[in-house]
């Protein structure tokens, strides 16, 4: 494959005018009505960096060299202020540039996309912790009166993620099917809850449950209506007395201090979910089936995290890991 460095010199475009920090500033404005706030205040961040290490560079001069040099000098520390950034970290903003000057791309800006011969920060696999499914089973039987206990179990045996999980509603969830569906995503903005679609088609999906997990979810149901008289469809599946849905930082500072006062090994909320996968792996799940319960853009990805644990085998999903929580007990 033929990958150019350098701009052709005596070629003339209109990016030959335009500084990369002024066409950053237009693209910005142009994505703040097509994005979520989430990813909009993402972007923002990767801008900053992007714009003050080549803002003044000319858009049309921009070279996949710059390129390359830019994205290995934000996890040395050299590219921005900032300081060093962590291996995902500097590849997101290496995305976000490469996006970027794609758009430039598509409006005749440059004729080309100096970040596709660039090379991107490697990003290595973030060390995390995990539980046995005996340490998850003491957990349960910790929390078992605590009012996020549905939630934690759903979590742990789906291996959804925390927004996930804190943006289902009750229409999406069929209990006569054992099943659920993942459409919206919630997360918190500058303190702000915020409703979001999942960015990729992998991350809308429909998740089988073992039967344990749907009768969590049978009995919080139950008590809903036993106090409200009823159950709203588009009401949270996952709120507080007054319906309101749980705030992540609040989920997961309740779960760091039931973590210590059940004794149990110091792990993160979203390790639960690494936890799911790796008891996955560890039982013989096919890697298929577990990309497409994860939500993984593809199989490679969900691979490149837990190939490590042991060797991928054919077997059923939803009955997997869950079995091995409640069917362990006495």
């Amino acid at each position: 494959m033929l990958v150019r460095s350098e701009r052709p010199v005596g070629v003339s475009h209109a990016g030959s005018e335009v500084s990369v920090g002024e066409w950053v500033e237009r693209w910005l404005r142009d994505q703040s009505v097509r994005v979520s706030a989430g990813t909009l205040r993402t972007y923002r961040i990767s801008c900053r960096r992007i714009t003050e290490r080549l803002g003044d560079r000319l858009l049309d001069r921009l070279t996949a060299r710059e390129v390359t040099e830019f994205s290995a000098g934000l996890m040395d520390g050299g590219a921005t202020s900032s300081g060093s950034l962590s291996s995902s970290t500097a590849r997101n903003t290496h995305m976000v540039l490469h996006k970027v000057l794609a758009d430039a791309v598509k409006l005749e800006l440059i004729p080309w996309n100096p970040a596709d011969g660039a090379t991107p920060p490697k990003v290595e696999n973030a060390a995390y912790r995990v539980w046995t499914a005996e340490q998850v089973v003491a957990f349960f039987e910790s929390v078992r009166e605590h009012r996020m206990y549905p939630l934690f179990v759903l979590l742990a045996t789906t291996g959804m993620r925390r927004g996930e999980a804190l943006g289902l509603r009750w229409r999406w969830v069929d209990l006569d099917d054992r099943s659920l569906s993942i459409v919206t995503s919630l997360g918190s903005v500058d303190g702000v809850l915020v409703e979001s679609v999942p960015k990729t088609r992998s991350g809308r999906r429909r998740l089988d449950l073992d039967d344990d997990t749907a009768a969590v979810l049978k009995a919080l149901r139950d008590e809903r209506i036993a106090i409200e008289g009823g159950i709203d469809p588009d009401s949270f599946v996952f709120a507080d007395v007054h319906g309101a849905p749980l705030r992540p930082a609040t989920v997961s500072a309740a779960f760091d201090r039931l973590v210590a006062a059940a004794g149990l090994p110091r792990i993160r909320l979203h390790d639960l979910r690494h936890t799911y996968a790796t008891l996955a792996v560890e039982a013989g799940m096919h890697p298929e089936i577990l990309t497409e319960r994860l939500g993984h853009s593809s199989v490679a990805t969900t691979l490149d995290m837990y190939a490590h644990v042991s060797t991928f085998a054919a077997r059923g999903s939803a009955d997997v890991v869950a079995g091995q929580f409640f069917r362990s007990r006495p």
